[in-house]
């Protein structure tokens, strides 16, 4: 029996980006290479403010509203338990990562195989991801890095904000309730994790400042 029956390929997180999570890729990985080179996932920039005794922050995105609801529905319901909010700071710089916890998707692909096919996958069966998280990276040194750290393993409140929206967010944030909860999509509230792997020490290799820049 070859080894490719056994070779799994199949996407995890990828925003406003919909998928069969019983499907295999392997016959056209490239496919999917190519929606995840495409998605535009990072932030233009990332709010820092206190909100009804919170501490919070908000990804400024285009279709904020879309993307909260894609990412609802894939996480089915659950963005808590399927996602975790991860922050890095070096030199000055840092980035922020609503990470999809890969394992979640195999269990998912697992599940479906199983009622697919009325016996579980093999359980030598190898698993490629792809993936592409929703993120925020600065171009520079910024004293928000210093957040990282403060707000370690502290609960935030994590949402996402029209790109269009942000120059009157950011003059009423601190005065009108109402015009903040409604400019804001929320999505959860997470204890923000300091963690680096490759991935995410990457988003700050390769950072320029014209990612970050307001359109």
């Amino acid at each position: 029996m070859s080894d490719d029956k056994f070779t799994v390929v199949l996407f995890s997180y990828i925003p406003l980006v919909w998928g069969d999570p019983s499907a295999n890729y392997l016959e056209n990985p490239e496919a999917l290479q190519g929606l995840v080179e495409n998605a535009d996932a990072t932030a233009k920039c990332a709010i820092w403010y206190g909100h009804n005794d919170k501490h919070c922050i908000a990804f400024a995105v285009d279709q904020a509203a879309d993307i909260k609801n894609h990412l609802m529905l894939w996480s089915e319901g659950k963005p808590n338990a399927w996602f975790d909010l991860i922050g890095h700071q070096k030199d000055g710089m840092y980035s922020i990562v609503l990470m999809p916890k890969l394992d979640k998707s195999v269990e998912r692909w697992k599940l479906n195989y199983q009622l697919l096919n009325g016996f579980p996958a093999p359980k030598d069966a190898k698993f490629q991801l792809f993936f592409k998280p929703l993120n925020f990276v600065t171009g520079k040194p910024s004293k928000m890095a210093g957040n990282v750290k403060t707000f370690k393993d502290s609960k935030v409140s994590f949402g996402l904000i029209d790109t269009k929206n942000v120059q009157a967010f950011t003059s009423v944030v601190s005065e009108d309730t109402k015009m903040v909860e409604g400019m804001v999509h929320e999505i959860s509230t997470y204890k923000l994790k300091n963690a680096t792997n490759g991935y995410i020490d990457s988003m700050l290799a390769g950072a320029t400042e014209d990612f970050r820049k307001l359109s």
